[in-house]
C-alpha cells in the first residue's frame, strides 16, 4: 500500500511539474519582442544607448516597451581629389515601439547628408489596420493603388499582403510590401529622400560636351550646391536607378565638379547645370562652360594624340614644356588625349577637365 501511495505522488508531483512548465511558466515570463534591422551601407545599432550590433541584425528575447534606436553609418562622400575616399558619419534615430510576440522592421537607405536617405520602421500591436506617418508629412499615400490621402493617416483595413507607396513632388516615391496580420495594427514611419534629379532639358552643345539644364526652386537643392552634387554621385554611383548619369556638373556660380575621373577619354561628355532658374546660364557658369569645352585654351583641340610605350611603362605630364617643369600626373601607353599646343619636342594636352599639361613628344603620335 505504502509503494502504490509513493507511485502515486510521484505521478502527480510528474503531472503538475509538467503544468507548471507548460502553462503557468510561460504566463509568468514576460512577453518576448523581436527586432530587424537593415541598412545600406552597414551600420551600427544602438537601443536606448546600448550597442546591440550591427546590420544586418535580427534580436530576439528583447524585452517589451519604447526604445530610442540608433544606426550609425559611414557613407562614402564626393571628394575633389578622385583618388582619395572620403567618408561622412550619417545617423538615423528614431522612437521604436517592441510589442509581445511581434517584429518592429527597420529599414534604412543612408546618402551623404540625411536629406538624401530614406527608409521605414514598421511594426505591429494589437488592433486593426494601418497608421502611417511621413517625413516630411503631407506625403501622398496609397494602398494598392487606391489613395488613403495626405500623411499622418489611420484607417481600419483587411488583413493579408498589401503594396504601400508614399510619394510627394521633389522626393523619391518609395513602395513597401506589407502584411497586416488578423489582431495585429501595423504602424508605419517613411523618411523620404529629397530628388536630387529634377527634370532636365538640354541646354547646350560643343563638340562630344552636351549640357543639360537641372533647374530648382527647392531651396532644400539649391542653397547648397555641394550636398546637391554629393547626392548625385552618390546615386549615380550606387544601384539606384537615375534618369541620367553625369561626368561633370557645374554650378550657377561658376564652380564645375568633376564626377567620372576619366571622362576625357570618352566620345560623348554630359554635362549638367545646377541652378535655381532655368533655360540659361549665369555669366559666371558660361565662363566655366566655355573653359571646359575648350580645354582651358583660346583655340579648342581638334587632334588626338595617343601614348606610345615607354620605357618605364607610362609618362610624364609636365606643368611646361620642360623636364625640369613639375609632374603633373602619368598617363599610360595607348591612352588618347586632345592635344592643344605644340612647342619643339612637346606637346600640349587636356588631360582631365580643363586642365592642360605637357608631355614630350617622342612617345606619342598624332591620330
Amino acid at each position: 500500500m505504502k509503494k502504490i501511495l509513493q507511485v502515486s505522488a510521484f505521478a502527480i508531483i510528474l503531472v503538475a511539474g509538467f503544468f507548471i512548465y507548460q502553462f503557468l511558466i510561460p504566463q509568468l515570463s514576460p512577453p518576448q519582442a523581436f527586432l530587424k534591422v537593415t541598412s545600406s551601407p552597414t551600420s551600427k545599432i544602438l537601443l536606448s544607448g546600448e550597442v546591440i550590433g550591427e546590420s544586418p541584425l535580427q534580436k530576439k528575447d528583447l524585452k517589451v516597451g519604447s526604445y530610442d534606436i540608433l544606426l550609425k553609418a559611414n557613407v562614402q562622400t564626393f571628394s575633389e581629389q578622385a583618388k582619395e575616399k572620403t567618408f561622412r558619419a550619417v545617423e538615423l534615430k528614431q522612437k521604436i515601439d517592441l510589442n509581445p510576440s511581434a517584429v518592429t522592421s527597420v529599414n534604412y537607405e543612408f546618402a551623404p547628408s540625411q536629406k538624401f536617405s530614406s527608409g521605414e520602421i514598421l511594426d505591429l500591436r494589437s488592433g486593426a489596420g494601418i497608421s502611417v506617418v511621413t517625413e516630411p508629412d503631407k506625403a501622398e499615400i496609397s494602398l494598392n493603388g487606391e489613395s488613403l490621402g495626405a500623411s499622418t493617416i489611420s484607417q481600419v483595413i483587411d488583413p493579408g499582403v498589401h503594396k504601400l507607396k508614399i510619394s510627394k513632388e521633389g522626393y523619391i516615391t518609395r513602395e513597401i510590401g506589407i502584411n497586416i496580420e488578423s489582431g495585429f495594427r501595423l504602424t508605419v514611419w517613411v523618411a523620404l529622400a529629397l530628388d536630387p534629379y529634377p527634370k532636365t532639358d538640354k541646354l547646350s552643345e560643343k563638340g562630344k560636351f552636351t549640357l543639360f539644364d537641372l533647374p530648382t526652386n527647392n531651396t532644400n537643392l539649391n542653397e547648397d550646391y555641394r550636398a546637391w552634387v554629393e547626392a548625385i554621385w552618390y546615386f549615380q554611383n550606387s544601384e539606384k536607378n537615375v534618369p541620367k548619369k553625369y561626368d561633370l556638373l557645374i554650378d550657377e556660380n561658376g564652380k564645375s565638379y568633376t564626377l567620372i575621373v576619366d571622362y576625357s577619354k570618352k566620345k560623348e561628355i554630359t554635362v549638367g547645370y545646377l541652378s535655381s532658374s532655368a533655360g540659361k546660364l549665369s555669366t559666371e557658369a558660361k565662363k566655366e562652360w566655355d573653359k571646359i569645352t575648350k580645354g582651358g585654351s583660346t583655340k579648342k583641340a581638334s587632334t588626338q594624340i595617343e601614348v606610345l610605350d615607354t620605357p618605364n611603362g607610362f609618362l610624364n605630364v609636365r606643368s611646361g614644356p620642360s623636364t625640369n617643369n613639375n609632374v603633373l600626373i602619368k598617363i599610360k601607353p595607348g591612352e588618347t588625349f586632345s592635344l592643344t599646343k605644340e612647342q619643339g619636342d612637346w606637346f600640349e594636352i587636356i588631360y582631365e577637365a580643363s586642365k592642360t599639361g605637357w608631355i614630350f613628344s617622342k612617345y606619342a603620335k598624332k591620330l
